[in-house]
């Protein structure tokens, strides 16, 4: 797992080629040290999700929201934005063509 990277005040991190029941614990405990107000998920290596990452992303979104954060998603691959649309995921997750546009100011409303 990448150690995350910071811009400003945002935390990137980038998430693996396939982020799934093997190595979710290690994606989890990745996200939870974060501790940043805003972060970016950086989906750019990222070819392939689960529906236990996919759970992990929501409930990490949740958490971010009541702390009174943000949560983007940051160039997601074709095959993850399908999953994305299919699960209606796409309506909730705000998605981004770079982690740049992900970590301008003001590009997620909290």
């Amino acid at each position: 797992m990448n150690k995350p990277s910071y811009l400003r005040d945002i935390s990137v991190l980038a998430l693996p080629p396939r982020v799934n029941a093997s190595n979710i614990d290690e994606v989890v405990a990745a996200m939870g040290q974060l501790g940043a107000r805003r972060v970016v998920l950086d989906l750019g290596a990222t070819v392939g999700v689960d529906s236990t990452a996919l759970g992990a992303i929501v409930k990490f979104y949740r958490e971010q929201l009541d702390a009174g954060g943000e949560l983007a998603l940051a160039r997601p691959s074709e095959g993850v934005r399908r999953v994305l649309k299919v699960t209606r995921l796409e309506e909730v997750l705000v998605t981004f063509p770079s982690v740049e546009a992900a970590s301008a100011p003001g590009a997620v409303a909290s």
